[in-house]
Order: C-alpha cells, then sequence, then structure tokens
C-alpha cells in the first residue's frame, strides 16, 4: 500500500493500522498468525515497512505473504528556461513577461514546503539588464532543493541620425518652387535604431525666401534609454545679380533752337535710360518728362529700378537748353565785415565802395534794383542786407544778397586763471612765487579803452596752509562791465598718488612676442605721484621686488602675474593699488574626428598590411585646434593572440596641440572558455601636474597583472579619457580602459586611472568630537555627512564631500556606542579619514497609536486578546518588546450598553512600558439572542480537557457581566483512545431572570504514539 506523504502522523498511523488489520489466515486446524504489534508505520516525511506474515497450524502446516507499506516522499522545484526578450519592447510588455516567466517558478511534493520569495525580483529595464532568479525550497522534513534561470532583455541598436547634402539653388525660382524642392530636401532626414526614438519636429522650418537665403536645420533625436544623436545641413537659395540702372551723360542744347527740335533732341537723349540684372525689374515711367523751354531750362531725370526682392538703384542725369548770350545772372560782392570803433564817415566810405560791386550779366535787356535806397550801418555796430534783383523780357530772374555789417565792440570780458591748489610741503618762497605767477594771468579782453581792478592789495597765503580769492573787475567807455574770482589755495598736506592699469585678461592663441608687448605696455603704467618723500614698495604674486624692470610676462599658453603697489610719504601717509595680467589658460584639445574601427578576415599571417595602412591613415581620424597645427601619435603595440591566430588590437590616436592639449580617439583593428581572465587591475600614478606626464596605454603591465587558467591572456585597450575633476584645483584623470581575454573570448575588463592636478594643499579642519547622551527615539543616529562636512574646508577653499566607509555598533546594558568611520574629500582629491563615536540609552517605550475598537453584537463577539494584532500597530526603534495581556475592562451592563477594554502592556527590553486599551461597544443584549458557547473537538489527548471550573470561564467571555452561570453535572465516555466529556451549566440573564442550560462538549482521539 501507498499513501501520499505529508499526513499528520495520526493519519498515518491510522491508515497503517487499517492495513495491518487486514493480515489474516483461513483454513488449517486452529491456525496462528506472526504477533504483528511489532511492527510500526513509517515516518509521515516518508518511507516504508515490509510485513513478513507467517500462519502455522496444529497440524504443522505452514504458509506465509509479505506486503509493504509506504509513504511516498519527494521534494522537487522547477525553474523555466532562460527567456531573452528582444530590445525595444515596452517596459509594460516587458514587465507581463517577466511576471509570466517568474510565475513558472514551482514547487512540487515535500510536506509543508516553503520556497524563495519571488516578489522581491523585478524585471530589468526595457533597455537592456537580467535577473538571475535562484530558486530554492525547503520543507519541514528537512528536504532543500534549488534550480536557478535568467531573463535577459537585450540592449538597443545604437540611435544614429541622417541628414542630407547641404542644398543651393538658383536665384528668381518662384517661392512654390523653393518651398516645394525644400519640402522635398526636408523629407530625407531620417532617424534609425532607438527604442522608442523621437526626433525633432521640423515642422517648424520653413523654405527661405525665393529672393536669396538659408536655413540650417539641426536635427535632433533621443530615445527612451538616454540616448541621444544630431546632425545638421543647409538649405541656401542663391540672391540675383545686382540690379543696376545707366543713365546718359548729361545733355546741353544751344537756345534758339525751335521748340520741336529741342523736343526730337530730348526725346533721343530720353531713350538711352536702360536697367539690367534684378529679378524682374520695374522702371521709372519716363512718359511723364516732356523737354525743357525752347528759351533755356533743364530738365533732370531721376531714373529708378526695383524687382520683386526689394532691390532698387537709381541714377540722374539733366539734359539743358541755354540761351546765346548765356544766362540771366547777378554778381554781389563777398559778405563784409568791418570793425568796430571807426569813424561814421570812414563806414560810410567803406559802404560805398562795397555797394558799387553789385552788378547783372546775361540774359535779355535785363533790368536791376536800386540800390541808392541803402545806406551804410552805425559806427557803433549794425548790418545792411542788399536783397539785388535782375529781370529780362523773356521772363528770367535772378537774384542774389550781400550783407554789409560793421562789427559790434568785442564784448568786454575779464579772464581769471584758474583756481591754483599748492600741494603742501612747499616753502614759503615757492608760495610767493607761484602766488605771483598765478595773479599776473589776471587780464581783460575786448572793450574800448578798458580800465580794471587794482590786484596790488592782494598777498599769498602762507606755505602751512590758506587761501586767497581774487575779485577781479573791468569797464569800459561803451559802458561794459565784467567780472571773475580765482582762488589760490595751499593745501594742509598733499595726498599721495599713485595709478595702476586695469586688469587685462588677454585670450588664448597670441604669441608669446605678442604677449610679452601687452605685458611691457601695462607694467609701464605703475607709476607714484605726489611728493614729500613718497617710497613705492612692489610685491609680484605676493613676493617682494625692489623694481618692476625685470618682471617676466605670463607664458602663452596661460599664466598670471598680480602686481601690488604700495607707497608710504615721511607724513605717515600712504596708498597702494593691485592689477592682474592674465592670459587665458588654452586648456581646449584639438576637436577630432574619431576613427573607425575595422574587422578584417584572417589571413593567418596578422594581416600586416591591412593593419599597416588603417595605421597609417590613423583609422580615418581627423582633429583640427583652435590655435595651431595638431600632431598625431598612436600607442599601437601589437596584436593579441587569440584563438588559433586571431586577434586584435585597440589603438589610441591621439592629437596633440601646441600647448600640450590633446584629444584621442581609440578604434580596434580585429582579425576575424566560460572563465574570463582573473587578477587586479593595476593602480595608475598619482600626483601628476600635467594630463601629458600620464603614461600611454600599457599592455604589458595589464598583461601581467591577468592570469587564465584555460590559455594565454590577451589585453585590448578599449579607450582613453581624460577628464578635468574639481573645482579650483585643475585636477584631471586620464583613465586607460582594457579588456582582457583569454584564447576563447571570454572577457574581463580593467580600467588604470591616472590622476594629479595643480591644486596644493590639504583639507583644514578638525574632527568634530562625538555626541553622548543621545536616544534612539526615532532610531540610531544616522550618519549625517551635511553636519560633519561643516568642519572642514577644501586646499581649493571650497566645500567637501563627507562618505562613511565603515559603521560599528556597541550595545551593552540599553546604551549604545555607534561609531562611523568616514572620509572627507575636497574638490583638489585630497582625502581625510575621521570617525565619530555616536552615545546613548533607550528610554523610549514603543510607539504606535493602539488601534480603534468596533461595535459587536453580543459580549461572546468580543474578539479574544491577541497580541500578534496589536504588534501591527506598534514598533521600537531601539529593540524588540514584549506585549502582555491585562485583565479586561467592562463598563457598563448588566442590562444597557456595555464597553469591553481589551489591555495590554508593551514592553521594550529595557523596561521602557507603554498601555493600549482597544475598546469593543455592545449594544444592550436581548438575553433571547444569546448563543451557548460552541463545543471544542479535535482535541489530541483526554488530559488536555479542563475542567468543569476550568471551562466555566469561557462563559464569561460570551455572556454580559453579572450573568449567573451556575454548574450542573457532566458526563464522561474515556476508553482512553477516544473521549467526549460534556458538562451542563445553568445560565440565568441578569436583566430579566430567565434560565437556560448551555451543553459544553470536548470530543477528541488520541492518534499520539508514546
Amino acid at each position: 500500500m501507498q499513501i501520499s506523504e505529508c499526513l499528520t502522523q495520526m493519519e498515518v498511523d491510522n491508515a497503517f493500522a487499517a492495513w495491518i488489520g487486514q493480515f489474516s489466515a483461513t483454513g488449517g486446524c486452529n491456525p496462528q498468525g506472526s504477533d504483528l504489534s511489532q511492527y510500526v508505520a513509517p515516518e509521515f516525511c516518508g518511507g516504508s515497512v515490509t510485513v513478513d506474515f507467517t500462519a502455522t497450524d496444529d497440524c504443522g502446516r505452514m504458509d506465509d505473504c509479505s506486503a509493504t507499506f509506504t509513504v511516498s516522499s519527494g521534494l522537487a522545484v522547477s525553474c523555466p528556461l532562460d527567456r531573452n526578450v528582444n530590445s525595444c519592447t515596452s517596459q509594460d510588455e516587458v514587465d507581463i513577461a517577466f511576471a509570466n516567466w517568474i510565475g513558472q517558478f514551482i514547487t512540487t511534493g515535500g510536506c509543508d514546503p516553503q520556497s524563495t520569495d519571488l516578489s522581491q525580483y523585478t524585471a530589468p529595464s526595457l533597455c537592456g539588464g537580467s535577473v538571475k532568479v535562484i530558486y530554492k525550497a525547503k520543507d519541514v522534513c528537512g528536504r532543500d532543493v534549488s534550480c536557478s534561470a535568467t531573463f535577459t532583455v537585450d540592449g538597443p541598436e545604437p540611435l544614429e541620425v541622417s541628414c542630407p547634402m547641404d542644398m543651393q539653388l538658383g536665384s528668381c525660382l518662384d517661392q512654390a518652387q523653393i518651398n516645394s524642392a525644400f519640402a522635398t530636401w526636408l523629407g530625407l532626414f531620417n532617424l534609425s535604431g532607438g527604442c522608442f526614438a523621437q526626433s525633432s519636429n521640423l515642422q517648424s522650418y520653413n523654405a527661405p525666401d525665393a529672393c536669396g537665403g538659408s536655413v540650417t536645420v539641426k536635427y535632433y533625436a533621443w530615445d527612451r534609454c538616454g540616448q541621444s544623436a544630431q546632425c545638421s545641413a543647409i538649405f541656401s537659395v542663391a540672391g540675383p545679380a545686382t540690379l543696376v540702372v545707366s543713365c546718359p551723360p548729361d545733355r546741353d542744347v544751344s537756345g534758339c533752337s525751335s521748340q520741336s527740335q529741342i523736343d526730337a533732341a530730348f526725346d533721343n537723349w530720353l531713350s538711352s535710360f536702360s536697367a539690367s540684372g534684378g529679378c524682374s525689374p520695374q522702371r521709372s515711367n519716363l512718359q511723364n518728362y516732356s523737354a525743357p523751354s525752347a528759351c533755356g531750362g533743364s530738365v533732370t531725370v531721376d531714373y529708378y529700378a526695383w524687382d520683386k526682392c526689394g532691390n532698387w538703384d537709381i541714377c540722374s542725369s539733366t539734359f539743358s537748353v541755354t540761351i546765346d548770350d548765356g544766362p540771366l545772372e547777378v554778381s554781389c560782392p563777398q559778405n563784409y565785415k568791418l570793425n568796430s570803433c571807426y569813424a561814421q564817415a570812414q563806414v560810410n566810405a567803406t559802404f560805398a565802395d562795397w555797394i558799387a560791386q553789385f552788378s547783372t550779366s546775361g540774359g535779355c535787356d535785363p533790368q536791376s534794383s536800386n540800390l541808392q535806397n541803402y545806406t551804410a550801418p552805425r559806427t557803433c555796430g549794425g548790418s545792411v542786407t542788399v536783397k539785388y534783383n535782375a529781370w529780362d523780357q523773356c521772363g528770367n530772374s535772378a537774384t542774389c544778397s550781400a550783407t554789409f555789417t560793421v562789427k559790434e565792440p568785442e564784448p568786454l570780458s575779464v579772464v581769471c586763471p584758474t583756481d591754483r591748489n599748492l600741494p603742501g610741503c612747499s616753502t614759503q618762497s615757492q608760495v610767493n612765487a607761484a602766488f605771483m605767477n598765478w595773479i599776473s594771468q589776471f587780464a581783460t579782453v575786448g572793450g574800448c579803452d578798458t580800465q580794471r581792478s587794482s590786484l596790488q592789495s592782494y598777498a599769498a597765503p602762507s606755505a602751512c596752509g590758506g587761501s586767497v580769492t581774487v575779485k577781479f573787475y573791468a569797464w569800459d567807455k561803451c559802458g561794459q562791465s565784467a567780472y571773475c574770482s580765482a582762488t589760490f589755495t595751499v593745501a594742509e598736506s598733499l595726498p599721495l598718488s599713485i595709478s595702476c592699469p586695469q586688469d587685462v585678461t588677454i585670450g588664448g592663441c597670441k604669441s608669446q612676442s605678442t604677449i610679452n608687448a601687452a605685458f611691457a605696455n601695462w607694467i609701464s603704467q605703475f607709476g607714484t605721484n605726489g611728493d614729500c618723500g613718497g617710497t613705492p614698495f612692489y610685491f609680484v604674486n605676493g613676493a617682494p621686488v625692489l623694481s618692476l624692470n625685470n618682471i617676466s610676462a605670463p607664458s602663452a599658453c596661460g599664466g598670471s602675474v598680480f602686481i601690488n603697489l604700495f607707497v608710504k610719504n615721511g607724513c605717515y601717509q600712504s596708498t597702494s593699488c593691485s592689477a592682474e595680467f592674465i592670459v587665458s589658460e588654452d586648456d581646449i584639445g584639438p576637436k577630432i574626428w574619431p576613427a573607425k574601427s575595422v574587422k578584417v578576415e584572417c589571413d593567418g599571417n596578422g594581416n600586416t598590411a591591412q593593419l599597416n595602412y588603417w595605421l597609417s591613415v590613423r583609422g580615418g581620424a581627423k582633429a583640427t585646434d583652435n590655435c595651431g597645427q595638431v600632431s598625431w601619435s598612436h600607442n599601437y603595440s601589437g596584436l593579441s593572440n587569440g584563438c588559433g591566430a586571431t586577434g586584435s588590437a585597440t589603438v589610441t590616436f591621439t592629437a596633440t596641440d601646441p600647448c600640450g592639449n590633446t584629444s584621442n580617439t581609440t578604434a580596434t583593428f580585429l582579425i576575424v572558455d566560460t572563465q574570463a581572465p582573473t587578477g587586479n587591475c593595476p593602480q595608475g600614478l598619482t600626483g601628476l601636474s600635467s594630463p601629458s606626464q600620464a603614461p600611454g596605454p600599457n599592455l604589458a603591465a595589464v598583461r601581467a597583472a591577468y592570469s587564465d587558467v584555460c590559455g594565454g591572456v590577451q589585453v585590448k585597450h578599449t579607450g582613453t579619457v581624460t577628464e578635468s575633476t574639481g573645482n579650483n584645483c585643475q585636477g584631471f584623470e586620464v583613465r586607460h580602459a582594457y579588456v582582457i581575454g583569454d584564447d576563447c573570448g571570454n572577457l574581463t575588463y580593467c580600467t588604470v586611472v591616472h590622476s594629479g592636478g595643480s591644486g596644493s594643499g590639504s583639507i583644514t579642519g578638525s574632527c568634530p568630537p562625538g555626541k553622548n547622551g543621545l536616544d534612539c527615539e526615532n532610531g540610531l543616529p544616522e550618519f549625517n555627512a551635511a553636519y560633519l562636512a561643516n568642519f572642514f574646508t577644501g586646499a581649493d577653499g571650497g566645500g567637501v564631500t563627507v562618505e562613511p566607509v565603515d559603521t560599528s555598533l556597541e550595545l551593552a546594558d540599553c546604551r549604545f556606542a555607534l561609531t562611523y568611520d568616514y572620509v572627507v574629500t575636497d574638490n583638489c582629491g585630497n582625502e581625510k579619514l575621521c570617525s565619530i563615536t555616536l552615545r546613548g540609552e533607550d528610554t523610549t517605550p514603543p510607539s504606535g497609536n493602539c488601534p480603534q475598537g468596533q461595535d459587536v453584537f453580543a459580549y461572546g463577539a468580543v474578539p479574544f486578546p491577541d497580541t500578534n494584532y496589536i504588534r501591527e500597530f506598534y514598533t521600537d526603534a531601539c529593540s524588540d518588546f514584549k506585549i502582555s495581556i491585562l485583565p479586561r475592562t467592562v463598563i457598563g451592563g448588566p442590562c444597557e450598553d456595555i464597553t469591553v477594554y481589551n489591555n495590554y502592556e508593551l514592553r521594550d527590553l529595557c523596561g521602557n512600558a507603554t498601555q493600549c486599551s482597544v475598546p469593543y461597544h455592545i449594544d444592550e443584549i436581548i438575553p433571547d439572542q444569546v448563543a451557548c458557547p460552541p463545543n471544542v473537538t479535535d482535541m489530541q489527548c483526554w488530559a488536555d480537557v479542563p475542567t468543569p471550573q476550568e471551562a466555566q470561564e469561557v462563559f464569561e467571555y460570551y455572556f454580559a457581566p453579572g450573568t449567573q452561570v451556575i454548574f450542573i453535572g457532566q458526563t464522561v465516555v474515556n476508553n482512553y483512545c477516544q473521549f467526549t466529556f460534556k458538562y451542563s451549566y445553568s445560565v440565568t440573564d441578569p436583566c430579566i431572570g430567565k434560565r437556560r442550560i448551555c451543553v459544553l462538549t470536548f470530543t477528541g482521539q488520541d492518534l499520539t504514539p508514546p
């Protein structure tokens, strides 16, 4: 007989007892069978018992048989096959596939098996990744099994964009043609690869104007996995040819011709106006012009041309008809100005000579103005303007005018010298001499027979300081007067004065000679002024020097000179100024177009010709630099050995500019077991002052650091990255990346980091002391990096970062000592190790909110106190805690509403305690609806049955307080294998006195062997 595992031992024993009871002997004379009491059932976890049964009778006859009783056993787990999902599947699809896949991990057999909780596993990103599930199961019989499987999402294809070639159209097409060509060209922008890639909206671009212009389209693409790419192209329309107009030369026709002759000559001349170029040009309408009169005149034609693109041009030419005797002209003398102060007779004579110069010429029988009406102006000043007109019988006229002026007397003015301020420290004789020189500068200008103030009463101020203000007056016979004043001051003390040039910053990419010339001009502007023994002191970049004669300019590749000038004199006066000359550092490496990797079919001899050609053309790499020529180098050192004659070389092509800045590009030349080589990546150099000092890729060193149990080791250099770090320290890292493979292509990776910088100094600040007297109300104190960072300053004067490196915790007598070891790092890469210890003790009881109670229909429906339920509502940040059940509290009753409180005490391991009371409200109980307590069945042992008095306590949880419960008798049936205990109770309701009988029954069967 075979039964399944994981029945209870009692069930196995019962089944075995029933099975073994089937062995029997028939026939014979008084047959006797074997004693089967020696056989016992197998374990419920699995096993078998074979019973050999023999029967004999009084006649000596014998027969036998055998049978086996088996409890099957076996625990197994099943894992799905490894699953590979294509890239760019949506995350929802990945999640669904992962959920379906992980649902295939199952456990079979075993007894009450427990298996790995798979809820900890989540699907990888749609952008690529893998999750390996190790699935284990264990049952109560101590058996355990495991399996594993991997769910992988492939990485996406590289995101690429494609832009069309630049396009240029000719001029003078119509806009519709331009728009059509632009739309076709715009449709050539496209993208490929990526996951759920999106690209720029090209609808925002419009075609250039048909009259010329260009549009640069910048095309971007990006995908959900963070990839991006861009390119650009230009669509241009050529502008039209220059619009040019042509005018005939000016034409002059003699008078006395007929009007028809004049008209014919004018029409012939007008036909010579023309225009060329432009797009569909329009011209001036020359029909509006007519010939001048035969009696003389001219027509000037302003000739315009314009086109649809807004281009225009203009020229002009004149057609004239001249009379034979010449045009009517008048001649006026030049304007005449006579100085003032002459006698009136002299003025009149001069005026008569001047007015006689008005004359008329040309024209036909000309007439002119009568000048007898004009008289000379007054000798004291004034003017007469003569308007002279002439006209002839042909209606021609001419006019001119001239003015005869007697100047007003020159205004009387006085000249005062500017206020004079002498510095301190002068002698009185020096002051007197300066004052006499100054006061001699008071003068008068203009006027007639001018008179002025006497200055003899003024004397120089004291050399010790003071001032004299001179008030200077002048007047003449014409009644003019003038006044001015000036002040001569001797300063109390002469302030010092120095001069420094402005700060100068010169951009990179200049020659050293240019830098030197600019520096020489700049440094020459430092100077001092003043008196009283001032002495200059110079500090260059913080160092004192006697003079600036031998100070050199910074390097053309970058640097600075800071000069501070300080002057102090014997009068205890001092002053200073400073300036800085900076040459911007050329720290920009060449712009590089990357080399391309190639893969060739192996020829068994290392593919030497192809490799040498690839190296000679730098893998197609190109580079330019903003400041000069670029020199190239590469780090090729040979092919690695692969399986057979295959191999590869990863080469870094480095472009270097004149200032040592480098850019590089890496490409691989490739000639077309399960454990990767093992080892430790070599340590790079530190403390370098320039990236150029960093060693190049060292394949040999990396190769020597690795070994492989299955064969040789090959090393490929996959790239070199030079990156600046830090804030003010100009730090850098040169990282050489390698891939290390064995003969069969198994790979591991290594990055050698060389670092350094121009920074100096170290982190300042002391490790702060620890803290005592803490509690753990909110858990053990967490590491506070921001707090610790306040105690330190980086070598560059900036902030620092703080990171923990180790944590240790000591617990004793509810006290704790938590030590954090941490490292302080500044922007220069300097590090400082510190530790801080936080001490305290647990003084806080468990925290939480006591759960809300509920309404129940009867006293018996009040839940029994449940410590596990209460634990869900409380936590203790410092330690575990125990929950004790306290006596219930009952308020109300027996014939009214009742509130029953289940009471608990929560005490942590340090003795901190709190209490919780959960209320249950019972409306007034209707006695007829109160049920008796339920029977208790499936007990395993009769000795576990409570006494009548113990069982009576159950009633107190089912009936309201005050209910009278009396034990009235019992019935017991017990053969020690099966048992039934019945207890009868009289229950009397306290409200209405109604009595009922409740029988509480306990039944069970002893199935447990000794």
